[in-house]
């Protein structure tokens, strides 16, 4: 899975001259939480609606006028990922430099943003929400081959999503969603195979 597949794209960008007064206009008017700000189309910074509102002290008796531009608030060390980069690699990055959300650049370009809703969207793929069949969770043990065990519990079942963590111990906890109509007795079928 590719950041390319998950990125919210085109995206809004503003020229590192804009005021900050119309950015943040131009922020709200569109409902986006961050802004890259680019300079001859390629990336130079971003600003976040937070970073904006702090700047010019917005709340009651606040006045928004200022001559500041992006230029002089922007973050210029921006952290990216490229479109060929993974999810996993986006979320890790996401999570190691605290931000929720990140330009996606190719060619000093911005090509698209991943924020964290796109992650939710990723992983809520991932996990197959919304399709028919039984959701089935059980702990593999550390030593078993993990598709031999699958293939075991499963008993031939056709998989539409497939999730696998390492618990603790070393064991894995796998969640599948085993399609079919009748859950219930899919269920009951799995839980059978697994006791065998």
């Amino acid at each position: 899975m590719f950041v390319r597949n998950w990125m919210s794209s085109p995206v809004l960008t503003r020229p590192a001259f804009t005021p900050v007064t119309h950015a943040l206009e131009f922020m709200r008017s569109h409902d986006i939480g961050r802004l890259p700000v680019v300079q001859a189309g390629s990336l130079v910074g971003i600003v976040t609606h937070t970073d904006l509102e702090k700047y010019l002290g917005v709340g009651p008796g606040a006045s928004l006028s200022t001559d500041a531009t992006l230029k002089e608030l922007m973050t210029t060390r921006v952290v990216t990922v490229s479109p060929g980069d993974t999810i996993e690699h986006a979320t890790a990055v996401l999570l190691e430099r605290g931000v929720s959300g990140l330009p996606v650049v190719e060619n000093h370009k911005v090509v698209g943003i991943l924020a964290e809703s796109d992650i939710f969207r990723a992983f809520n793929e991932i996990m197959g929400n919304g399709q028919r069949g039984a959701r089935i969770v059980f702990t593999i043990d550390a030593e078993a081959d993990l598709a031999e065990e699958l293939h075991r519990r499963l008993h031939g079942k056709a998989v539409s999503s497939l999730v696998v963590r390492r618990l603790a111990s070393g064991a894995r906890e796998a969640v599948a969603r085993v399609a079919g109509p009748d859950t219930s007795l899919l269920r009951r079928e799995v839980e059978a195979a697994t006791r065998r």
